[in-house]
């Protein structure tokens, strides 16, 4: 059946009307948007007879449709009309200009199936279809072929608007491509407008609506009129394979290495974002200066809003300009000598696409204040004006020095003013500053004759103070450091020191020297631990260590050189890097010999036990799942639970779902961009909700490939509530947040779109639930998560209370626990009621629990102001804007997140739009997913809850409580954190560093950069108990052996010792007192020296290349045993050399002996050997037994040895 669609008429009083004595033509103008797209789109302004199609055949008779025309001559242009003309095509071809389509006033010569249409404009809809319209299209009838038309009526249309027959132009085209009309329904899913008309008078409409009388109009991804649950993306359908030209090729590169080279100092260049997550970069290099860039949109019926953000080539982000209010974006600061990117891009909303246009200049800057120490005379390149100053030598300071004196008294004469100075990026003004007296060859200065140092923003036409100087306390010279304050870190900023009252002549006479500005004061610091476990986390009881030394390795060679910039550990191990200007750093430690760097530990696996049910049934338990994991009990609370989200009241505008902003705040959409993240999206790992359920086939959880009713990548789910396997939702909340934990659809993308997903339905349909199901629900997760390989699981629920300390509440404290020490991160909804709790800080249970995250919530946007139902109201809403509603402590929460409003799935295949810390908890579980993917792929294990709770807030973004925050209740004033993905994965792949022992910073200006830290362990010698059972890592010679307590004597530690033995009746391995001698790299003869008698023979063992610190000291246990009569000629002894010179007897035949119980008739029972190292260094340490003077194979000693430490 053919389907046809019409567009409504528009009303105006727009005067249209074309001057008959104006020139006319009987030509249009031959207009082409992309020439080379094979796939036309053709405005057709002359006239046309459609005949031979469709139309003809449900209307009979030939159409004849005349020319465009705002007046009574039809049969040519005039200047107004072909003005309209090329109006008209700007604003359609503005509209495709994304695909890969041309939108043309040419006549193709080809109308085949997706090769091009006509789109007939002129005359009234009443001269043959009837009733009055604006526009007819047949739905898909661009892969239809022959020549069916689609039709705009210019007479329906006050009298052919520009923008009113643009707008029924795209519109019908659209149709054309296979798009219905965008329509509005309400709450109950009755259709209340089958156009959607937008909102308000200046705002946005779909193009696909009725969008005459709105500025902005755009593609739109919305409910199309076939139904409450046909969500339409115009966008993916106009490109789709079966239309047939797809979106324009990228016509800039979307990465650095791929930029388009701009020349400096003035450029410009055009593009086209494509599509919403496109990128263009370009790039210039400059010697400096000012840049002032500007990036415009289509000067007619732009769609797109454009971002624009400036990096410097370390990647460092410089400047952002995205304003709320316009379309177009603005750079102007000041750049150093360098290269750059200029990455340009859409905010991201659905439909922000199109053309844009850039031009910038770059003027170079002169007279830019950095200093003067006054030594030759005054510098007067960096000064605007001096009175009453001159370079001298009166104070005696470094060489000269900038001495003011003269004027009359109170003539407010004497100061200095500096050129400008950019401060954009912080910084600090140091000085030396001295008042004269009598001791320093000065007059002396009266108390109040201070000296002010000030700052203007406007060249000196106003000024600010930064500080005074008393007379009476600086007499000397003293060094001061001012950091510039906030108000003044912009550019051009001018400093003045003067001293407004004095008494003229030499009196208050003062000086000025060694003046620096430093405008990039960054800095880096951390700290160098007795990491004594090795397991790279900073444990109770080890602590820093002092006099440790930290470098900047800045020419990456691994070894510090001469001019390297060093900093030394304090006596708690803490470093400081300061005055750094922007840029990368290699941050390293000079490690002391006999120490080591060391890695995060790998923790230890949880136990089989834990898994073996993998059917959708609830698994009891057991008591202790595992011995590492605290012990499980059942407590069945029936305290109740309850949702932390949609708790939105009104609103002052209509909330229209669009893909959420969230994404761009926390960085997400860079995250996925990094070629260093390419792959990591939760693929091989499970996440896990806890909550009303979910729509257990909605396609944002993938297809159905087996048609069981579930989308696959479901891959659980069980509802505790009601001890079924049906999780569905008739609420709504669990699908939502489930959708912004693992989302895959293409528009609204969960974070972690590769993931499994489990849920375990914890409410029951009516809304009730207890912390009893949720305790089921939990001990499920422990007993399954290494069969899922579960990572997060997300709470976005608690127990509407509000507590300030850690808390173990309703009998799942326990499960808590043990999910924590599996390394499974839970993540829980800090709550909804801070306007409720009267502004008091707190969170609620779970979130409060110490093994859960909590997680409060910001705007991703400006979205208006809302009034939520316990009478919390935001008048005025901007992104990282803490909610109203959000709870909140300084200790207690975590982290915060976009939290409203929040797009995800709704419970019937739709979607629904939510506020609540419950849309804020999912984002960081599925961030948690993406963490541990990261942290197994770079470090091959785990992060734990700690160390993912401190990256969060080591990299997160610093948001203020209060400092703009526009509510209702009283902000605490705390500084918090709001995730930020990008930098977390940087700094998880900084803790992999391939096990480097290198850091790599990259130092915005002016910035702090914290916990850049070092463990240090002293290395463990491998196998230096014997305990692996055999004598790996030692070299042997001889007739050795690992014995455990068979030769009578116990190891002194764990299961195994070494025995080395002379001869015996069973071995017959022992080697020379040369060959001895040659093995342990002793001299000749050394071993006859040592004992009383010839050496014959022996066996030995040895460690090489340990590496010790001097004061290190070297011990072991050994026991000499003996079938040796105590004579004095025949005394077999035992030994150690170690290659600093030292050989030393243990113990011979003469010792006082006791009995052995094992195959030796006598023992010096286990003693302990102990060495100091005077120095440091490389050392062998090898330990022997010697056969002095018999072969007598019934006599026979031996040497046991255990427990060899190095501290």
């Amino acid at each position: 059946m053919l389907t046809k669609n019409s567009y409504p008429t528009a009303d105006s009083n727009y005067d249209n009307t074309a001057a008959l004595e104006e020139p006319r033509s009987e030509f249009l103008p031959l207009l082409s948007s992309n020439p080379n797209a094979t796939a036309k789109m053709f405005l057709d302004f002359d006239g046309h007879t459609t005949s031979g199609t469709a139309w003809n055949f449900l209307y009979n008779n030939n159409i004849v449709t005349p020319a465009y025309s705002l007046d009574a001559d039809t049969s040519s242009f005039s200047t107004t009309e072909l003005e309209a003309i090329t109006e008209i095509w700007q604003r359609v071809a503005e509209d495709f200009a994304p695909f890969n389509v041309d939108v043309t006033t040419i006549e193709p010569g080809n109308f085949s199936a997706t090769e091009a249409i006509r789109l007939v404009i002129g005359g009234s809809s009443e001269d043959w279809y009837g009733p009055s319209a604006g526009g007819l299209a047949f739905l898909d009838s661009w892969r239809w072929h022959g020549d069916t038309p689609a039709f705009v009526f210019e007479d329906n249309l006050a009298n052919g608007n520009p923008k009113f027959t643009a707008e029924a132009s795209s519109h019908e085209i659209g149709h054309a491509l296979g798009l219905e009309h965008q329509s509005i329904y309400d709450a109950n899913g009755n259709k209340t407008n089958e156009y959607n008309p937008g909102s308000g008078e200046t705002g946005w409409a779909p193009i696909m609506g009725v969008s005459y009388n709105q500025n902005l109009t755009t593609w739109h991804n919305g409910l199309n009129s076939s139904g409450v649950n046909n969500l339409q993306d115009d966008m993916s359908i106009i490109a789709s394979t079966e239309n047939g030209f797809g979106y324009r090729s990228d016509d800039h590169g979307n990465t650095n290495a791929t930029a388009t080279v701009l020349s400096s100092p003035n450029f410009s260049s055009s593009g086209i974002i494509e599509q919403m997550s496109d990128v263009d970069v370009f790039t210039f290099a400059t010697s400096g200066g000012h840049l002032n860039l500007n990036l415009d949109v289509a000067q007619v019926s732009p769609n797109l809003d454009l971002v624009a953000e400036l990096w410097d080539s370390n990647g460092n982000l410089l400047v952002t300009d995205n304003p709320v209010d316009q379309l177009t974006a603005t750079i102007n600061t000041s750049v150093a000598a360098g290269a750059y990117y200029l990455h340009v891009k859409s905010n991201g909303e659905y439909g922000r696409v199109g053309t844009y246009t850039l031009n910038s200049t770059i003027t170079p800057q002169s007279n830019i204040f950095t200093g003067d120490d006054f030594d030759a005379e005054i510098d007067s390149s960096q000064w605007l004006e001096i009175s009453n100053g001159s370079a001298n030598s009166n104070f005696a300071g470094s060489g000269n020095s900038l001495y003011f004196s003269g004027g009359s008294a109170e003539d407010n004469s004497r100061y200095a003013v500096t050129n400008a100075i950019d401060f954009s990026n912080g910084g600090s003004i140091s000085f030396d500053l001295i008042f004269g007296d009598s001791s320093n060859g000065g007059e002396d200065a009266d108390p109040g004759k201070d000296v002010i140092l000030e700052y203007s923003l406007d060249g000196g036409i106003t000024w600010s103070t930064i500080n005074s100087y008393g007379t009476e306390d600086y007499t000397s010279w003293t060094r001061i450091t001012e950091i510039v304050p906030v108000a003044a870190q912009t550019t051009n900023i001018t400093l003045r020191w003067q001293q407004p009252t004095h008494d003229g002549s030499n009196f208050d006479n003062w000086g000025l020297d060694n003046i620096l500005a430093d405008t990039n004061n960054g800095q880096i610091q951390g700290k160098v631990w007795d990491d004594q476990n090795g397991d790279g986390i900073q444990d109770t009881g080890e602590l820093g260590l002092a006099n440790r030394t930290v470098y900047l390795d800045q020419n990456q060679n691994g070894q510090l050189d001469a001019g390297e910039t060093t900093a030394t550990t304090d006596t708690n191990g803490n470093y400081l890097f300061w005055g750094l200007a922007g840029g990368t750093y290699y941050v390293t430690e000079v490690v002391p010999q006999g120490w080591q760097l060391t890695q995060l530990g790998v923790p230890v696996p949880p136990s089989d036990v834990l898994a073996e049910n993998p059917e959708n049934q609830p698994i009891e338990v057991p008591e202790s799942p595992d011995e590492s994991l605290p012990s499980i009990t059942t407590t069945d609370s029936e305290i109740a639970i309850y949702t932390d989200g949609e708790i939105v009241a009104t609103s002052d505008q209509i909330i229209t779902p669009q893909t959420n902003e969230s994404g761009s705040i926390i960085n997400i959409d860079d995250f996925r961009a990094d070629e260093r993240f390419a792959g990591i999206d939760g693929s091989g790992l499970a996440t896990v909700i806890l909550d009303t359920g979910i729509d257990l086939d909605h396609p944002f959880f993938g297809p159905d490939s087996d048609n069981n009713g579930i989308a696959d990548r479901i891959v659980y789910s069980y509802d505790f509530a009601d001890g079924d396997a049906d999780a569905s939702d008739v609420n709504g909340h669990g699908s939502n947040v489930s959708s912004i934990v693992a989302s895959s659809d293409s528009t609204y993308t969960g974070i972690a779109p590769g993931a499994d997903i489990i849920h375990l339905k914890v409410f029951e349909d009516s809304g009730a639930g207890n912390f009893s199901y949720v305790e089921q629900a939990l001990q499920w997760v422990i007993a399954n998560a290494a069969t899922y390989n579960i990572t997060s699981v997300n709470m976005s629920l608690g127990d509407s209370e509000n507590y300030d300390t850690p808390q173990a509440l309703y009998g799942i404290a326990d499960e808590m626990a043990a999910l924590a020490a599996m390394d499974v991160i839970v993540v829980s909804s800090a709550g909804n009621s801070f306007f409720s709790f009267n502004s008091v800080q707190g969170v609620s249970y779970p979130a409060a629990d110490p093994n859960s995250l909590a997680i409060g919530a910001v705007y991703d946007s400006n979205s208006g102001s809302f009034t939520y139902g316990d009478g919390a109201r935001a008048f005025t809403t901007e992104a990282d804007h803490l909610t109203p509603f959000s709870q909140r402590h300084e200790s207690l929460t975590t982290i915060f997140a976009p939290g409203a409003p929040i797009t995800g799935a709704g419970p019937n295949g739709g979607i629904v739009t939510q506020h609540g810390t419950s849309q804020a908890a999912p984002h960081i579980a599925g961030i948690a997913v993406l963490a541990q993917q990261l942290a197994l792929q770079e470090l091959g294990r785990r992060l734990t809850v700690t160390e993912l709770s401190e990256l969060l807030d080591d990299t997160g973004a610093t948001i203020n409580d209060g400092d703009d925050e526009n509510d209702n209740v009283t902000n605490t004033g705390l500084d918090f954190k709001r995730v930020d993905v990008l930098a977390l994965g940087e700094a998880i792949l900084n803790l992999a560093g391939e096990h480097s022992d290198t850091y790599t910073v990259n130092l915005n200006p002016g910035e702090t950069v914290t916990d850049i830290n070092f463990g240090n362990q002293e290395i463990p010698i491998v196998n230096a108990g014997f305990e692996l059972g055999d004598f790996t890592n030692w070299d042997v010679i001889g007739e050795t052996s690992i014995e455990e307590a068979a030769v009578g004597s116990n190891p002194t530690e764990g299961t195994y010792q070494a025995m080395v033995a002379t001869v015996d009746d069973v071995l017959s391995d022992s080697v020379s007192d040369t060959e001895l001698e040659t093995f342990l790299g002793i001299n000749p003869g050394d071993l006859d020296a040592l004992g009383n008698g010839n050496a014959i023979s022996g066996s030995a063992i040895k460690l090489t290349s340990i590496q010790v610190a001097a004061g290190d000291s070297l011990s072991f246990d050994w026991n000499f045993l003996t079938n040796e009569d105590p004579f004095s000629f025949y005394n077999d002894f035992g030994f150690v050399s170690i290659t600093s010179g030292d050989l030393l007897e243990l113990a011979d035949t003469t010792n006082q002996l006791g009995d052995s119980a094992g195959s030796f008739n006598l023992e010096t029972s286990y003693g302990t050997f102990t060495h100091e190292f005077t120095t440091a260094g490389t050392f062998t340490v090898g330990i022997g037994v010697v056969n002095v003077e018999d072969e007598d194979v019934n006599f026979n000693s031996a040497l046991l040895v255990d427990n060899l430490v190095i501290s």
